[in-house]
């Protein structure tokens, strides 16, 4: 008999390794809390040789979008994770997927959307429950990475051919660690085999009649889609039935009913606090109280049926949402809203409640859940819901009146404030949360106290969120969305007559600027807007666990540039900003280094007189990413400058170049930067040849543009 390995995996883990059984052929995938451990696991695994597939790092989720449904499109079998915000910025791919009917496989560590949180709750996968996608919400670790493989079987089956949502609730489950059972390679093998799609790009081309009929149809596909849902029931209840066969395990198809053969109360809920509801339903059952637990393990399609069978034998059923539905007939929750509608035809029915917990990653208490019941019991007394829709806070109900949603502060005496002698004229004040050596501080401060005017900053979500302390305000805007935010902020501020004396800065990482957020800051680039955008450059995503970004340079350690024996790191160069933003014939363009203060603050004081859209480029050296000791920070920071690997010159206008710091005939052999830091440890003398050759052509090139004059 072929044997099970027990291991201790977070969820993530698991979903990866559910991901790994199913022999993916292609991965595109984008780093963000709480879901970077995925990718990182399946990137690692590729490196070393131990999955045979193509990873694909793309600069954001609206690409992950495209290149998995390119792939899938094509005939490959493929896999991608995201959340919250991630699945957002991805939403029009991710639509378009379920439209198409392409049995993606994605994973969803739940996270909320919407506001600045990393934390659980429903919103962000429920956002797609419309979308023509299968969603299963997982209780537990083994859960998530049986139903990863039980995933690709449903998604996969000829008759249905749609993808499918594997939920787990992040942090709650994405980063706790439980014993988990992972199959052998054959057994799953078995289960799934390769199964080729029906319709690949490369058949032949339909003639034009064939094409006509196939337009004449589109409307029909959708009442066609509407009847594939109702037959994804079956096939999950088969699936699951096969896997039980298969590895002795089994999590009831549609729905898992606990303890519900003779219940007159039951609890509906999905997803991780299922297994607390458990619990509570345990006790209360040893105090003979009639309670059961109807457990939501797929949300989309919506177990209508098995609904409504349960629920002849019921008398209160108690909704637990963790999610909300602003301004829906009930107002409740997703699925209070789809309980109303299954069971609105139906000849008997119960009473419902519904009780919105755990938003925002709250923790759903068993006194939330003791709450539910015992104003279910109520119902159950007396016949009747006084109140249909609660809020529960900490096991009580939340009542807005008595917790005022703001409290007003005041300040102690002595405290120190920024009006204190020490920090009068200072715009970012002493004191954060950010790592030992980190820089970021040393640069903002110096850009932002030199530019003479009046700051309003702009920022992203990253390391910022940890410090320094600004004084005045500073903007928060979306991760792939800075530049645009921050143009708004400077056709408002012209309108209102204010511009001359305000600057706009958007402050960001390569991530934020380089990748996800290249397009906004390409367009205010291109249309001149009057604003500083500042690009602080760590070389990599240090804020989500040190991710690949496309400043990193050539053979860089990232755990997503895995180097094993396969890969050596990642394979592509850094992507040259400073000039790609001089291209847009911008007025002013820069590169500075903390190791260089004096250069930067003029850097800093020339962008500040200067009108139009202005760039300065800063090398940031992480110690956490970069693995050197603290203390090295500046350093490192100058023997990139000295080595030429980060040339320290100006642009103006697309044309003048000028080094502002001149490198010397024969600088330092970039070895001396390379050798400092553990993500280049691995070189060969090979590879750290290829880095110096493209040092060295690099500068040859810039010694070119400074001799260049306009004719």
């Amino acid at each position: 008999m072929k044997m099970e390995r027990f291991e201790v995996l977070t969820g993530n883990e698991a979903v990866a390794w559910g991901a790994r059984l199913c022999r993916p052929q292609v991965i595109a995938a984008y780093p963000i809390t709480p879901q970077s451990e995925i990718v990182e696991m399946l990137s690692r695994w590729i490196a070393s040789g131990e999955l045979n597939a193509e990873y694909i790092n793309v600069e954001g989720e609206f690409s992950a979008g495209g290149a998995t449904m390119g792939a899938c499109e094509a005939g490959a079998r493929v896999f991608t994770a995201t959340c919250a915000q991630g699945l957002g910025y991805g939403f029009e791919y991710f639509s378009h997927i379920g439209w198409s009917r392409l049995p993606v496989v994605m994973a969803i560590t739940n996270r909320a959307l919407g506001g600045y949180t990393i934390y659980c709750d429903h919103r962000d996968s429920l956002s797609l429950k419309d979308h023509n996608w299968i969603q299963f919400y997982c209780e537990n670790h083994q859960e998530a990475l049986d139903t990863v493989i039980q995933a690709y079987r449903v998604a996969e089956d000829s008759r249905i051919s749609m993808p499918v949502m594997v939920c787990i609730d992040g942090f709650y489950l994405s980063h706790t660690s439980s014993i988990v059972k992972i199959p052998e390679q054959e057994l799953v093998d078995e289960f799934l085999p390769p199964t080729p799609r029906s319709q690949r790009l490369t058949t032949p081309p339909a003639g034009l009649e064939e094409k006509y009929k196939a337009f004449e149809g589109i409307w029909a596909r959708e009442l066609f889609k509407a009847r594939i849902n109702e037959q994804v029931k079956l096939v999950i209840e088969k699936v699951d039935k096969d896997f039980s066969k298969k590895f002795a395990r089994s999590y009831g198809g549609l729905i898992e009913a606990y303890r519900c053969e003779d219940a007159e109360i039951a609890l509906v809920a999905m997803g991780s606090m299922v297994g607390t509801a458990k619990d509570v339903v345990d006790e209360l059952r040893d105090r003979n109280i009639p309670v059961g637990l109807i457990k939501l393990r797929v949300f989309r399609p919506f177990p209508t049926e098995r609904i409504r069978e349960l629920a002849k034998n019921l008398k209160v059923m108690v909704a637990l949402d963790r999610n909300t539905a602003w301004g829906s007939p009930g107002g409740g929750g997703a699925i209070f809203e789809d309980l109303k509608s299954a069971l609105y035809f139906s000849g008997e029915r119960p009473l419902l409640l519904d009780f919105v917990v755990g938003l925002l990653g709250v923790d759903v208490t068993e006194a939330d859940i003791k709450y539910a019941v015992r104003q279910g019991l109520e119902a159950l007394k007396t016949g009747r819901v006084e109140r249909e829709i609660d809020w529960l806070y900490w096991g009580q109900p939340y009542d807005v009146e008595a917790i005022p949603l703001t409290r007003l502060t005041s300040s102690k005496p002595h405290s120190i404030t920024t009006n204190h002698h020490r920090y009068r004229g200072r715009l970012v004040l002493p004191g954060d949360l950010l790592c030992p050596g980190c820089v970021y501080p040393l640069a903002i401060r110096h850009i932002l106290e030199n530019l003479g005017k009046v700051v309003v900053p702009v920022d992203v979500v990253g390391c910022r969120a940890l410090g320094p302390l600004m004084v005045g305000p500073w903007s928060i805007a979306l991760f792939s969305g800075g530049a645009c935010y921050a143009s708004g902020i400077a056709r408002a501020l012209k309108v209102l007559g204010e511009k001359d004396k305000v600057e706009v800065i958007y402050c960001g990482g390569d991530g934020g600027i380089a990748d996800v957020g290249f397009q906004p800051i390409s367009g205010a680039a291109e249309r001149n807007e009057d604003m500083i955008v500042v690009c602080l450059d760590n070389e990599a995503y240090m804020n989500t666990g040190i991710q690949r970004s496309s400043t990193t340079p050539l053979y860089a350690w990232t755990t997503t540039t895995q180097v094993g024996g396969v890969k050596p790191g990642k394979p592509e160069n850094k992507k040259d900003m400073p000039l790609i933003m001089a291209a847009h014939n911008v007025p002013y363009v820069a590169t500075a280094s903390v190791s260089h203060i004096k250069d930067l603050i003029y850097k800093a004081k020339k962008a500040s007189k200067i009108r139009g859209f202005r760039y300065i480029h800063i090398l940031i050296p992480c110690s956490q990413g970069w693995r050197f000791p603290p203390e090295k920070t500046i350093e490192i920071a100058r023997l990139a400058v000295q080595t030429c690997y980060f040339p320290l010159f100006e642009i103006e206008n697309g044309r003048e170049f000028r080094f502002t710091v001149k490198p010397p005939d024969k600088p330092r052999p970039v070895i001396d930067f390379l050798k400092p830091q553990g993500r280049f440890a691995h070189l060969s003398e090979a590879e750290v040849q290829e880095i110096q050759k493209w040092v060295d052509a690099r500068l040859q090139y810039y010694r070119y543009l400074e001799r260049f004059k306009e004719q």
